[in-house]
């Protein structure tokens, strides 16, 4: 941007638009720099910040290692949603993000790839007294998405892992099982 306000070219809309803003009492310019910020009129509102430091990410009241808090999920969904509109996840997990959006009025989609996360996610609803179905939808690979539980499962649940020494193909991809993810 150039600095010069009265210099022609690039910038110069800019400073008018920021110039205009001002009188409408859309921006006000820093009592410090002089530089346009927002305005914001006083309210007796606690307003949030970009640092969510009130609020446990986690909750781990089930046996899924990534469970997000219920109070997270529901800041999330109230502020970028209205009852009514659909809020999908489409790594689901424990399933909270379904089970807030259904508290909260909002239609919801469920998707993950790990059995653990449809049967907790199923759980979750059920005593939520949610409405929904389950879709099943076969790629003929069955991976859990949690990390412990396709380590855990994975032998198990792929026939190539019994002929292999820890290395597994799949068409192009190939996949190194170690402890480390």
């Amino acid at each position: 941007m150039v600095t010069d306000p009265h210099q022609e070219g690039i910038g110069c809309d800019q400073k008018n638009v920021a110039d205009e803003w001002i009188k409408q009492g859309k921006l006000r310019p820093n009592p410090n720099t002089g530089k346009p910020e927002y305005r914001l009129d006083a309210t007796e509102d606690i307003l949030c910040d970009s640092l969510w430091d009130d609020i446990t990410a986690y909750s781990f009241t089930t046996d899924y290692d990534t469970e997000k808090s219920e109070a997270l999920l529901q800041r999330i969904i109230e502020a970028s949603s209205n009852p009514g509109m659909l809020v999908a996840d489409f790594f689901g997990g424990s399933g909270v993000t379904a089970k807030v959006a259904h508290d909260l009025g909002r239609r919801f989609i469920h998707v993950d790839v790990g059995i653990n996360s449809i049967q907790t996610t199923r759980d979750r609803l059920i005593a939520a007294g949610a409405s929904f179905d389950i879709l099943e939808v076969r790629d003929g690979v069955a991976l859990f998405r949690n990390p412990a539980q396709t380590m855990e499962n994975l032998p198990h649940s792929c026939p190539v892992w019994a002929r292999s020494a820890g290395w597994m193909t799949f068409g192009q991809a190939q996949f190194s099982i170690t402890r480390m993810g």
